[in-house]
């Protein structure tokens, strides 16, 4: 197990992998150097089979992350391990002036996660291999093979946690993802057009879920309306990953609801209430909450009750779309309506960040 975006404890756990496999430990080495921008200054054509690894050695001028040596003691490499952070004041120079005393063919380089802006040797520096990005040699890292069956099981494992704690950095730039980026402002717009196309719908038919019978249509004005934002007035409103548009109920009263389209994965249509105050645990709050759930509410850290309506190619692609998302809206408004949670006092909701100011 490791602690995400630890250094020491990274070095460590390489140092303990290395240890019980000198052949692997050779093989990180020359991974590493021949990786190193300056690779070509250096003879590594007699660089030995097995090394040993030594974790967070004390030298002359500093401890060195990953200290390896030969048998014979004519080898030292020393790399230097970065996650988070810069090289510190001549760090690399006290690395260069540390090497050990009867070693003849000394050699430092560096891994870092993030380009060094800083505290590097000039090129040509002798023993200096330079800096390499661990982004750089994870496909490498993966070809290492450990001769330890269990090791050989946790390596890929252990490169994996690396990788997705963001440990090594950007990885994987994928094209199609920067595309889908670059096509974001145009894809909000056309999802606030879906979302103001159906408020006007959506409205009517949640004040039609909670008008009693016999009510006049200034009655049932007075039962809902929506929240706007700014001198403008703005009803449907980007949020972080959705486009929403809220409503008070009463008109006059608080926001207690909103729908729109969820952006995270795949779209879905959300109808979306916060959960009533549960301190007392009051039977008429636990009521409401355990019939909205068996409604096809789904919540989230007991705070937000939402109900999903996945906005498929086939639906995309359906005449009646409005119709149906509308006709999910009023069943989801006829659940809230008949739970009694609106007759309860809302809890603290998460707040909603917009994902662009003035949108």
């Amino acid at each position: 197990m490791r602690e995400g975006g630890d250094e020491a404890e990274l070095t460590r756990a390489l140092a303990s992998v290395f240890a019980k496999d000198p052949e692997l430990a050779a093989g990180f080495v020359r991974l590493v150097l021949t990786s190193c921008p300056h690779a070509d200054t250096l003879d590594l054509d007699d660089l030995p089979d097995r090394l040993e690894c030594i974790a967070e050695e004390t030298l002359g001028e500093g401890r060195a992350d990953l200290s390896f040596v030969d048998g014979s003691g004519e080898w030292h490499v020393i790399i230097e391990n970065k996650i988070y952070a810069g090289y510190g004041r001549d760090q690399i120079g006290r690395y260069l002036r540390s090497f050990h005393d009867d070693a003849a063919r000394t050699v430092l380089a560096a891994i870092t996660r993030d380009v060094p802006t800083h505290g590097e040797p000039a090129i040509g520096t002798e023993h200096w291999a330079g800096s390499v990005r661990w982004a750089r040699l994870l496909p490498g890292l993966r070809k290492l093979k450990p001769k330890d069956a269990e090791l050989a099981r946790q390596w890929p494992l252990f490169l994996d946690v690396l990788e997705s704690e963001g440990s090594m950095g950007f990885t994987q730039p994928d094209q199609n993802l920067f595309n889908a980026w670059a096509q974001f402002y145009e894809a909000r717009r056309h999802i606030v057009d879906f979302v103001d196309k159906i408020r006007m719908p959506l409205l009517d038919t949640l004040r039609d879920e909670l008008a009693s019978e016999g009510q006049g249509a200034k009655e049932r004005e007075g039962l809902a309306r929506f929240f706007t934002y700014g001198k403008v007035k703005r009803t449907v409103t980007p949020r972080l990953g959705k486009v929403v548009v809220e409503f008070r109920i009463p008109a006059d009263g608080k926001k207690r609801l909103w729908a729109g389209v969820w952006g995270w994965g795949d779209p879905r249509f959300i109808v979306e209430i916060p959960f009533p105050k549960m301190a007392s645990e009051s039977d008429r709050a636990l009521t409401a909450v355990a019939e909205l759930k068996k409604g096809g509410f789904e919540s989230w850290h007991d705070q937000i009750l939402t109900r999903y309506l996945g906005l498929t190619p086939e639906l995309l692609s359906a005449p009646d779309l409005e119709e149906q998302v509308v006709s999910f809206a009023k069943e989801s408004f006829r659940r809230i309506a008949a739970s009694g949670i609106l007759n309860l006092e809302p809890g603290e909701e998460e707040p909603l960040e917009e994902d662009v100011v003035g949108a």
